[in-house]
């Protein structure tokens, strides 16, 4: 590893990161010749990158054996201040960097990231300031967003390689309301059902790669139970196209890629839930019943996963 002016870097984090599996990875530091060595890499390419204080490099479609040389970019800074709408300092606000380019193409590193809670992801400090290093040249937007205090987004601006980009002002605007009820085919109000909305992604492949994640992995940006009367409420949400799911373990969950927010919010919308069907089968291996397999059904408003018992068989209701 070298940096801008052609020297070594030596104690610098090497990372090797394998395309389409993350949890596959190496990494090591280099000495202070700037010298690496990634071992026990398992499959056929990886993706090689350096993040530190003399910048950011790396390559990709790396193959065990080669010898590489990564120069560094110079480090660029990008950073700025939220403040509420009173002008007041918003301190633990999460702040993100966008890439344009991310957002026009699904790019599965950054869907990955984002699983991750990585991929230009910050929070303020007590004076609401806010900052991120070693920023890669290209079009960006900034955006903060409060759970309690609302959102910001700046426009598009150009980032240029070893140039910083200082003073970025957002300031936090409230959101709008949701609400309204869930009900069977029969207009039963149904309570305990789990209501959220999470911002499009604005990348189709990016949200339908989220819909197939298990629950734990998927964000939300305001969640919510139905009431004894099947109502529901939520607040400071951001106008826009939203995916909007309602799931309940009695009933086939419901989710819409497409919920549109208008500005001035959305009252007394109706969610209709039916019984849904049901997958059954059993698992053979070798001509023998196999007990213990997973089993996963993807398609739909979301993922089912189910456990073959000890004969072997398996059932997904509620699809």
């Amino acid at each position: 590893v070298i940096n801008a002016s052609n020297a070594p870097v030596p104690n610098v984090s090497v990372k090797a990161s394998a395309i389409m599996m993350p949890m596959i990875a190496g990494e090591a530091r280099t000495d202070d010749k700037g010298e690496f060595i990634l071992k026990d890499l398992k499959v056929a390419q990886y993706d090689v990158t350096v993040d530190g204080d003399q910048g950011k490099g790396g390559q990709k479609n790396v193959a065990p054996g080669s010898r590489i040389t990564i120069r560094l970019a110079p480090p660029t800074l990008v950073s700025g201040q939220v403040v509420d709408r009173d002008g007041q300092a918003v301190a633990d606000c999460p702040v993100k960097l966008k890439s344009q380019a991310e957002e026009k193409e699904f790019d599965m590193g950054a869907f990955q990231r984002s699983l991750m809670g990585m991929g230009g992801n910050n929070k303020t400090d007590e004076f609401g300031h806010f900052e991120f290093k070693n920023v890669d040249a290209g079009d960006y937007t900034i955006k903060a967003k409060s759970p309690a205090l609302g959102f910001a987004e700046t426009t598009v601006f150009t980032v240029v390689e070893g140039r910083d980009q200082t003073g970025h002002h957002l300031k936090l605007k409230g959101g709008v309301g949701v609400s309204g009820k869930v009900e069977d085919s029969a207009g039963t109000a149904i309570s305990g059902v789990k209501v959220t909305l999470s911002l499009s992604e604005g990348n189709s492949m990016m949200d339908q790669m989220s819909k197939m994640m298990p629950a734990m992995f998927q964000k939300n940006d305001a969640a919510t139970t139905t009431d004894a009367e099947g109502r529901f409420a939520l607040t400071n949400i951001e106008p826009g196209i939203h995916v909007f799911s309602a799931s309940h373990s009695g009933y086939a969950p419901v989710r819409d890629q497409g919920f549109e927010v208008p500005q001035n919010g959305l009252a007394n919308y109706c969610v209709v839930f039916s019984g849904g069907g049901t997958v059954e089968g059993i698992v053979v291996h070798d001509g023998e019943t196999k007990s213990g397999a997973m089993i996963q059904l993807m398609g739909g408003p979301e993922m089912k996963m189910a456990t073959s018992d000890h004969e072997g068989k398996f059932s997904l209701s509620n699809i």
